[in-house]
């Protein structure tokens, strides 16, 4: 059996939420193509979901060690290293991965949490505007662009940015209009 059907396999086991197939998934395709970094990159995912970041942070590594411009590696192991509060390493990660492609929506929104957890609004309000502006559908930087907007006083920019949010998709945020009489 070929690496890249264990790899699918691992990808389906984790949107499922068997997250110890999905590993078993990754292992499997690994131990068959070495370098396939996107399984590495994966499993890192996966560890991250179960909280286990330093088990997380070896697989990003590996994988940016195969493929060093690999820019959702380098943007999911600065999520794992703010989880475990090294925020110095988590934005030279981040910036890092803008560095390789600064097109990529996900590394901007991903430096605006970092921000918004710092009470850093301003600097996460630019971070979320620069993902949407690169990705307009980006629900969630739509709704936390919401959020930030709320935390420095502008209730105006909160309630247009949730309407987005919410004609996107944003479930929490839809609920959150409908409980307080909004329209989207």
């Amino acid at each position: 059996m070929r690496a890249e059907k264990y790899y699918i396999w691992g990808r389906n086991y984790a949107s499922q939420a068997n997250y110890t197939k999905a590993i078993q998934s990754y292992e499997k395709t690994i131990e068959m193509n070495p370098n396939h970094f996107q399984a590495y990159t994966n499993m890192g995912l996966t560890y991250d979901i179960q909280e286990n970041y330093t088990k997380a942070i070896q697989c990003y590594e590996k994988a940016i060690e195969i493929a060093p411009d690999e820019v959702l590696a380098y943007s999911n192991m600065g999520v794992a290293y703010n989880k475990q509060g090294n925020y110095t390493k988590a934005i030279q990660l981040y910036e890092k991965a803008i560095e390789i492609d600064p097109d990529d929506a996900h590394s901007y929104y991903n430096l605006g949490v970092f921000y918004d957890e710092q009470d850093n609004f301003n600097k996460a309000i630019q971070l979320y505007e620069k993902a949407i502006e690169l990705n307009p559908n980006h629900v969630s930087a739509h709704g936390n662009l919401g959020f930030a907007y709320y935390n420095i006083g502008d209730t105006v920019q909160q309630i247009t940015n949730y309407k987005k949010a919410a004609r996107l998709g944003h479930k929490k945020v839809q609920r959150w209009l409908r409980e307080n009489g909004f329209d989207w």
